[in-house]
């Protein structure tokens, strides 16, 4: 594999790295119970930021030493678009068109990334056919290898309000996430997305609400920021009365005051 390194990045938001290893974790109890393998994330809307939290899902499932798989089943949209594409050549798209006798081979799709334990198979050259691609065989047969391969896949899929791409996917996978953008993503949006899922609904894990502000985030998630730390390093969770509390009991008792339950 010869293939140049993809950058990858995770995000600095503190507060959306814990909810991403919380959506991880559950996918992993998902494997455990379940055999999940391959997950499949779409938007209810557009630009509602599947992208980015299948990046960066497939980060946080690396970190946990498992094979992890990114691939960018987009091939609709121009490689222009992408980021992630500046760098890389042939990708899904050209390996599922090629001919029988083609030089496209599953290990030519493969990049490596900056991220220890996850690759990346971009979308390749733009699909206009690309209902016809992922219908095909020839998909079937490249994602039965890649399961082989990878402890785990991410499929990063357009958005199911555009386009029927993720529709087909849902016969494929093990699992499927819904991604939504609040105050973009309209409700009957939702409401039509959650009808699609009805006849696979077993493989439904549920929906990501992207876009969430700050203080809204902290009002309807309680404690969020609990272990974060202020700009002297200090773990927040030290300012609560709780805490004081324990700690004058602590030194009243004699107790160590880093002693911690």
């Amino acid at each position: 594999m010869d293939n140049k390194t993809i950058n990858l990045y995770e995000s600095e938001n503190k507060l959306l790295c814990a909810a991403i290893d919380k959506i991880t974790v559950e996918i992993i109890e998902k494997k455990k119970n379940n055999g999940a393998q391959v997950i499949a994330l779409t938007a209810c809307s557009p630009l509602a930021g599947t992208t980015r939290t299948s990046i960066s899902i497939a980060i946080a499932m690396a970190a946990t030493s498992r094979k992890t798989l990114l691939i960018d089943c987009d091939v609709r949209k121009s490689g222009e678009y992408k980021k992630l594409n500046d760098r890389a050549g042939k990708g899904l798209a050209d390996f599922v068109s090629a001919k029988a006798d083609s030089s496209v081979s599953v290990n030519s799709l493969l990049y490596p990334t900056n991220v220890d334990d996850l690759f990346y198979i971009p979308c390749g050259s733009t699909e206009e056919n690309a209902t016809r691609i992922l219908c095909s065989e020839k998909f079937d047969v490249l994602l039965n290898e890649l399961r082989d391969t990878f402890d785990c896949i991410i499929l990063d899929c357009p958005s199911i309000s555009v386009v029927p791409d993720a529709n087909i996917m849902f016969k494929k996978v093990d699992g499927i996430v819904f991604v939504a953008a609040l105050g973009e993503t309209k409700r009957s949006q939702i409401k039509d997305t959650r009808a699609l899922i009805e006849a696979y609904k077993e493989k439904y894990y549920g929906m990501i609400i992207n876009k969430i502000p700050r203080d809204i985030y902290k009002k309807n998630v309680k404690n969020a920021d609990y272990y974060l730390t202020d700009k002297k390093g200090r773990q927040r969770f030290a300012k609560s009365k709780a805490y004081k509390s324990s700690q004058r009991k602590n030194s009243e008792s004699g107790i160590d005051d880093n002693t911690e339950n």
